[in-house]
């Protein structure tokens, strides 16, 4: 099964983000609620529909930090803090 299914792909689970991505964001100053935010966005990844696939890996996070840096209006994070929020996630990868 191992061929057909990487278990390995590197990704940031539940737990890292609660555990550790939260601090991180917290330590450069983001509110609770630009946090909260974070993590509602990247949820469906995080809570994935089976065990394999919970957690965010690097093509999600990719594509999630790429949607927040075209869709600027549609939230209130700025470049600066979306840059924060790529760092996080990555150092947990």
């Amino acid at each position: 099964m191992g061929i057909f299914f990487d278990d390995t792909k590197p990704h940031v689970s539940r737990e890292e983000f609660q555990k550790y991505v939260r601090s991180g964001l917290s330590s450069h100053n983001f509110t609770h609620k630009e946090i909260d935010f974070v993590e509602g966005f990247f949820n469906g990844d995080m809570y994935g529909e089976t065990e394999r696939k919970k957690g965010v890996d690097e093509e999600e996070l990719e594509r999630g930090i790429a949607w927040l840096k075209t869709h600027m209006h549609d939230h209130s994070l700025s470049e600066q803090q979306i840059g924060i929020v790529e760092e996080e996630m990555k150092k947990r990868m």
